[in-house]
């Protein structure tokens, strides 16, 4: 499923951006200005940018691999099947939610906690 697939959305919603490579800087600032953060992947060894997005308060959608849905737990949706139709649905469903500063907030201080810990243990700063 290509970036192209998913085109159609800027076209209706123009809060959906498709961006290139960010720095760390410029991404946090993204983070920060957005609600939502969609991980889409088949594969995921341990999912760095859905923990940032979700430190800076995003509401998560991932895909039902390895530990993304260990990381979103109840805070956020996952996506099940590589079906453009249920991710569309998906999204609709999570921009009709309400109370989503309160999701934003639970997924922030699940994640605070393990990513300290995390971050104590490898050294490494995550928006470094």
């Amino acid at each position: 499923m290509g970036l192209n697939k998913l085109s159609y959305l800027h076209e209706e919603n123009e809060n959906v951006f498709f961006l290139g490579k960010l720095t760390p800087e410029r991404l946090r600032n993204y983070y920060n200005k957005s609600q939502f953060y969609i991980q889409l992947s088949i594969f995921e060894g341990f999912s760095v940018a859905l923990c940032e997005a979700m430190l800076c308060g995003c509401i998560p959608i991932g895909s039902s691999v390895n530990v993304i849905p260990e990381i979103i737990g109840d805070s956020g949706f996952i996506f099940h099947k590589k079906d453009i139709t249920e991710l569309e649905n998906l999204i609709h469903k999570v921009l009709s939610v309400e109370h989503k500063d309160e999701l934003g907030k639970k997924g922030r201080s699940a994640n605070n906690e393990k990513l300290q810990y995390w971050e104590k243990g490898t050294g490494i700063d995550l928006f470094d």
